[in-house]
């Protein structure tokens, strides 16, 4: 498959991400979304936002340390609802030092990670 992996500015939504996600999936791209839930804009308890994105036929990579709280309360919260709405079809790491491998080990450990790779969802479970 050909994914697209991207992601966007933190605090604020560009106002053509529709159109580029469509155009991604007309030139037979799969646009997959890096952490959606670190995006300010995104981080809504009902999940309004990324439910819609879902529907144009995107994928969600999860930034699997979002889980214990590394990038917030807010992020946490959104990742948690986005795995209890099965809407992740990946999980990453974003590690950018060997000093955050204990980080990502205690969040591979977290219940909502194990619930997530025992959904039979992630596309890349065996990585």
């Amino acid at each position: 498959a050909d994914y697209v992996l991207f992601e966007l500015p933190f605090n604020l939504k560009p106002p053509m991400l529709e159109d580029v996600i469509f155009k991604m999936n007309v030139n037979g791209y799969r646009p997959l979304l890096a952490h959606p839930e670190r995006y300010i804009y995104f981080q809504d308890p009902k999940l309004r936002e990324l439910k819609r994105l879902k529907q144009s036929g995107i994928f969600f990579q999860l930034n699997t340390m979002s889980l214990i709280g590394q990038y917030g309360s807010r992020a946490m919260r959104t990742a948690r609802a986005l795995i209890r709405e099965g809407m992740y079809e990946f999980a990453g790491s974003d590690i950018h030092r060997e000093q955050q491998l204990p980080v990502l080990k205690s969040a591979m450990q977290n219940d909502y990670f194990l619930q997530l790779l025992s959904s039979g969802r992630l596309l890349n479970a065996q990585l």
